[in-house]
């Protein structure tokens, strides 16, 4: 059975969604904070909201495109840099160095 690119970059997208970010950049402090620390019904607020937003991206840039892959690299690229210029407010500088990683690793 044969896949084509198209196939094999969603495929890839997918997985590399699964894999947490604190995982992908080597953070073991990051999910002990997280559990500690945050507020469990705002971090649940925060990950609806951002899947919320995602979603809104690309029904909006798939009914402009009309091409799935497309509008799922659109709601991607949007999503993050959102989170990261957020964070850039709040005076996490590295968010935007996770942006331009995520960026170059294809995961826009």
């Amino acid at each position: 059975m044969r896949i084509t690119k198209r196939q094999l970059r969603r495929i890839i997208r997918k997985e590399a969604a699964r894999r947490p970010i604190s995982e992908a950049y080597d953070m073991p402090n990051a999910n002990r904070a997280e559990g500690l620390y945050a507020n469990t019904a705002v971090v649940a607020e925060i990950r609806r909201q951002v899947e919320d937003l995602h979603a809104g991206i690309f029904n909006d840039a798939f009914a402009d495109i009309g091409d799935d892959d497309e509008a799922a690299d659109m709601a991607d690229a949007a999503t993050v840099l959102v989170i990261a210029d957020a964070l850039d407010n709040i005076g996490l500088t590295a968010a935007r160095a996770l942006y331009d990683h995520l960026r170059r690793a294809g995961r826009r």
